[in-house]
């Protein structure tokens, strides 16, 4: 809990709560859940209900069978106190609750922990509630008892962040020393000798190890592009890949966004075969020598035991794969890692998984919603067992599903879905991407559907910002939004934010699609109609040309 009804506002609490994640999530590749979102305000105050609604999501989701966790952390950040009865948590709506309490949920209600390791940590700024008004004189205790380990750390005044950081840079540089040991080495940084501990005479040594995630190659990026066509595209590439390799063939292959100077390039090439997906174009050329001059590819290139070279200004966006016996400029590896070709990682696999999206789609089309959800989920199925639990074609699996359960009028089941594709997005890579963009733009579409307008327009502006900060020219994306935000504000009669933000979404669109182009003339159909109804009152600096 960061914002408190009837106490100071704890900044220092965001901070603590990015340094565990990029330590659990990025450092030691553990799956993470928080009750905080830096994009969405709200989620600074955390209620005593909200606070059980997450424990209680958390305790029924170990029940789905494709969770498979060998251990549990649960981190408390904000207010605490300390009582006769023991440590209590204080939520933002000045509530308590017995950390105790929490501990017994995971330990003594559910049965999955049994036997696996267990840390609870409290972390918290400490307010007295106990007879004789005096907080315990140690900023730092630790308890130790079988397989559980509980850690409780008063972070008051000027010692805000030092717990939190000692206690992750110990941790990701003591990769081999138990926790026992690592805490009291944080202990003896932060207060001395201020430590209480008390440790069972039968407990096991507990130690925090990094999950080795298979160690699998790179695969297909989603940063820049990630969409149906772009996944398809690159799995047609892969596939020329195989087959120049079988036989014995060199060149290069190539899956290039739709752009002006791309295509001209490639209109002067010879023997070039080339495949449209909507906005992505594949190019197979096949020679021994390929020389690039003066050339920008927006998307990935595959080099097949041939020889690539380039002149000057040659600029590839995304990836660059190579086959084994592949020769590579180096002016080229000087901005890029190559990637080696693997044939089960970077074909066989992304096959299957386009073989069960071309299913889905077309159960789609004839509104099979329940057959479409059978092939997704044998498709997030797959992701997992290759990839583990946090990668991006998980991210991919998640969004589609709750595209599905969208459609179906699930709502809620698509949100839980949309959550937790975010949720790895935003640990995997940050905030500002087009696929974080558009599944804040997704969670806001079914908020919408769902008639809770609030919602959805705190994600439909969390969308916004981010593809304001990508794209600074303007993008089809952003008029989209504008216009989905435009439509809500018109429903709750916000008539004159409403118009702003066609207005927006008019502006966009003239820009990004012409002047001509249907979303462009709906846009201005919306705007004069607004201002019409209210009698001009509306207008402002554009002049709507009447259709």
């Amino acid at each position: 809990a960061i914002k408190y009804q009837q106490l100071q506002y704890l900044e220092n609490v965001k901070q603590d709560v990015q340094l565990l994640q990029t330590l659990f999530q990025s450092k030691f590749n553990y799956r993470v859940f928080s009750t905080y979102n830096s994009q969405i305000g709200k989620t600074e105050f955390l209620t005593l209900n909200d606070l059980n609604d997450f424990i209680s999501k958390q305790c029924l989701n170990l029940t789905n069978v494709s969770n498979d966790y060998d251990g549990l952390i649960f981190v408390w950040c904000g207010y605490g106190g300390f009582g006769v009865n023991g440590d209590t948590l204080i939520t933002s709506d000045n509530q308590s609750k017995m950390f105790k309490e929490i501990q017994n949920e995971f330990i003594m209600k559910t049965e999955y922990f049994a036997g696996k390791p267990k840390m609870f940590i409290k972390i918290s700024n400490s307010i007295t509630n106990n007879r004789n008004g005096k907080i315990n004189e140690k900023k730092i205790r630790y308890n130790h008892d079988t397989d559980t380990f509980t850690i409780i750390a008063d972070t008051s005044e000027k010692s805000a962040m030092n717990f939190t950081k000692i206690f992750c840079h110990e941790i990701e540089n003591n990769v081999n020393q138990s926790l026992e040991v690592i805490i009291k080495n944080v202990a003896d940084q932060i207060s001395g000798k201020e430590i209480a501990q008390s440790v069972s005479t039968s407990h096991s040594d507990i130690y925090l190890i990094p999950t080795n995630n298979k160690n699998i190659p790179e695969t297909l990026d989603f940063r820049k592009h990630w969409n149906r066509n772009w996944r398809k595209a690159n799995v047609e590439a892969a596939k020329i890949v195989e087959e120049m390799t079988q036989n014995h063939e060199q060149g290069l292959v190539v899956v290039a966004f739709d752009t002006p100077e791309w295509k001209k390039t490639m209109t002067i090439v010879h023997n070039v075969v080339k495949k449209e997906f909507k906005r992505y174009w594949v190019y197979a050329i096949k020679s021994k020598l390929i020389i690039l001059n003066d050339i920008r590819i927006d998307g990935n290139v595959y080099v097949i035991n041939c020889e690539l070279q380039c002149k000057q200004n040659v600029n590839i966006t995304t990836q660059l794969f190579i086959t084994e016996n592949a020769i590579v400029d180096p002016q080229l590896k000087q901005s890029f890692s190559p990637i080696q070709w693997n044939t089960k990682i970077h074909y066989n696999i992304p096959a299957i998984l386009q073989d069960l999206e071309n299913k889905d789609e077309a159960c789609l089309e004839r509104l099979l919603y329940d057959d479409s959800i059978f092939y997704l989920k044998q498709y997030l199925q797959i992701c997992i067992d290759t990839f583990g639990l946090s990668h991006p074609y998980i991210v991919i699996a998640y969004r589609m599903l709750g595209l599905t359960y969208d459609d179906k009028g699930q709502y809620d089941i698509a949100i839980e879905f949309y959550e937790k594709a975010l949720k790895i997005m935003v640990d995997i890579f940050g905030i500002n991407y087009v696929l974080v963009a558009q599944l804040y733009h997704n969670l806001g579409t079914s908020y919408d559907n769902k008639r809770q307008y609030e919602n959805a327009i705190e994600h439909y502006e969390a969308a916004l910002k981010i593809r304001k900060e990508i794209f600074r020219k303007g993008d089809e994306g952003i008029g989209d939004i504008c216009w989905d935000l435009g439509c809500i504000f018109e429903i709750i009669q916000n008539k004159k934010t409403a118009y702003k933000y066609y207005e927006e979404a008019w502006k966009v669109y003239n820009i990004v699609c012409g002047e001509w182009d249907e979303a462009t003339l709906r846009s201005k159909e919306q705007m004069q109609y607004l201002n019409e109804s209210e009698n001009g009152q509306l207008f402002t600096s554009t002049q709507i040309i009447r259709i």
